[in-house]
């Protein structure tokens, strides 16, 4: 009888714990955070879901730990969740007030139900990178035969490109989108890559103009580098080209990320190898840049650079001048 007791005892021991812990877990208020995507080169919305299975109302502060700080700040208004809200999916709008800088990023709930202990969610951290690899160096073309040209591209010596994607067109200024976009490879800095840009059919009799952009690891684009292009005319004399760029604004490319530039305005480009500094290259509309303008200079223009031109032209003088001399004395 009293081993019987002794076993009554416990069993309403285990029962009066699992009533306490149920209603433990009934009054407990839950926050989930969702993971965004990183790295982030823009503006994003945090997810969150706040549960309360008393169903009572909350308060949700969103926080962020800033590249560099030690503590939790909060930022944007107060979020209200009413009663029967509870576990509707939230949001936490991440602007450039928040994102004031370049680094790593973590974010945080907290979450505040009536009457009740505050909850501070799961930690996310995000990676935020909005700005663009540095320009290529150079682009350059070589014409093999009227159909096929060998393009060599080098990379700037940035610390940050991981890819290229090489644009042509018939037309000086080259679209830079899918349609257009003829190689994609992946190269760190300071890298040289070369292929073939092989055309058949009427596209053979086409002038070819290209232009590359470089992408860094977060998807951030370049501005545009058009081709620079060395040709000669008769008389070996070498052609005046004009290659630098122009910083332009956003250009969407089909089904990627935006080039994202600076204000419309030429800067000072940068030659290639072998090529003269201080060129200027242009871009029109928003994406499309003009590629290589060539001011013709002509082997019959060189000759006045000829020595031996003056001195044929004074010589001419003298006998033309000696011939009417005599012709007068000959009168009288």
């Amino acid at each position: 009888a009293k081993n019987g007791k002794n076993v009554l005892m416990h069993l309403i021991l285990i029962g009066s714990l699992a009533f306490v812990t149920t209603k433990a877990y009934a009054a407990s208020t839950i926050v989930r955070l969702s993971e965004p995507k990183s790295p982030a080169t823009s503006t994003f919305d945090l997810v969150f879901v706040a549960m309360d299975t008393e169903d009572r109302d909350m308060q949700a502060e969103c926080e962020v730990k800033k590249p560099g700080s030690s503590s939790f700040s909060p930022f944007g208004p107060v979020i209200s969740i009413p009663s029967g809200k509870s576990g509707d999916s939230e949001i936490c709008p991440v602007d450039a007030s928040v994102l004031d800088s370049e680094g790593t990023y973590t974010f945080k709930v907290k979450v505040t139900p009536e009457n009740g202990s505050s909850i501070d969610s799961n930690e996310v951290t995000v990676e935020y990178d909005s700005e663009g690899p540095d320009k290529p160096k150079y682009i350059e073309k070589e014409k093999v035969n009227d159909c096929v040209n060998k393009i060599k591209v080098k990379t700037a010596d940035d610390g940050e490109t991981s890819s290229v994607q090489v644009f042509a067109d018939d037309d000086k200024e080259v679209d830079i989108d899918d349609s257009h976009r003829i190689e994609t490879e992946s190269m760190g800095p300071n890298e040289t890559f070369e292929f073939e840009h092989i055309v058949s059919g009427d596209d053979c009799d086409k002038d070819w103009y290209y232009a590359v952009v470089a992408f860094d690891d977060a998807g951030n684009a370049s501005n545009p580098r058009a081709e620079t292009v060395t040709t000669y005319t008769e008389g070996e004399t070498k052609t005046e080209e004009e290659t630098g760029e122009e910083e332009v604004g956003a250009i969407p490319v089909e089904g990627g990320a935006g080039l994202t530039g600076g204000e419309t305005g030429t800067a000072e480009g940068e030659a290639g190898e072998g090529q003269e500094e201080g060129k200027t290259e242009e871009t029109s509309e928003e994406g499309s840049v003009l590629g290589e303008q060539i001011e013709e200079v002509s082997g019959s223009k060189s000759v006045f650079k000829s020595p031996w031109f003056w001195v044929g032209l004074v010589g001419l003088g003298i006998i033309i001048f000696s011939v009417s001399k005599k012709s007068k004395k000959a009168q009288r």
